[in-house]
């Protein structure tokens, strides 16, 4: 899924355990960011997924999995998430 536009998508209950969110390298100058712009990704498995540089702005991951995902550089501005597990005590 690099680079892909998921604007909006429901992706609500999935399983997307080290998926590959990562920006899709065009040039060494160009990268296409995976856009998960108001996604609904409510109760989903992201452990591990790799979704560094990806824009969830305002996307919906109340009770999702995160722990093990790199977000490092992900743009998750108004992100709602009032319940997730991100693995941390």
């Amino acid at each position: 899924m690099r680079g892909a536009n998921l604007t909006g998508a429901d992706f609500s209950g999935a399983v997307l355990r080290d998926c590959n969110m990562g920006p899709l390298i065009i040039s060494a100058k160009r990268r296409l960011p995976t856009q998960l712009v108001e996604a609904k990704l409510r109760n989903v498995d992201l452990r591990g997924a790799d979704l560094a540089q990806a824009v969830l702005d305002r996307a919906d991951i109340t009770g999702a999995r995160l722990d093990g995902a790199k977000t490092e550089s992900a743009s998750m501005n108004g992100v709602r998430d009032d319940e997730a597990d991100t693995g941390a005590s």
